[in-house]
């Protein structure tokens, strides 16, 4: 990190520690604390890898739940949904699962659509 980025982010803290009602005197010293550690964080966030996991693929399936253990009628539709993930730096593709209802699943999708148009605003700056 460059001087200028540095004081940069030192400025930038500060100012959102200010906005969070961080006393001056924490502020100071979290930003201390922050020269002190500031090799070792960026070594730890080197290793984290510069790119989350891109969702390449998506596998959908409707099931509809009749009946449970607890309940003897259910009749509620369930989604199961894979998403196929590439990772930087591995050649397999790793896959995350999970099941949900339609208003979740209606829920997830808006907020997908959400960080898209966020995505596509910070790509217009």
């Amino acid at each position: 990190m460059s001087c200028m980025s540095s004081q940069y982010f030192i400025l930038f803290s500060s100012t959102i520690l200010e906005e969070c009602k961080f006393t001056q005197d924490r502020i100071d010293i979290l930003l201390q604390l922050y020269q002190e550690k500031k090799l070792f964080i960026q070594i730890l966030l080197g290793n984290i890898g510069t790119s989350p996991p891109h969702i390449v693929d998506v596998d959908w399936r409707l099931d509809y739940y009749i009946k449970s253990n607890q309940l003897e009628k259910v009749n509620e539709p369930v989604y199961l949904i894979s998403l196929k993930t590439e990772v930087p730096g591995k050649t397999d593709l790793e896959e995350v699962q999970f099941s949900c209802s339609l208003e979740q699943l209606q829920d997830f999708v808006g907020k997908l659509k959400d960080a898209t148009k966020c995505l596509e605003k910070i790509g217009q700056v």
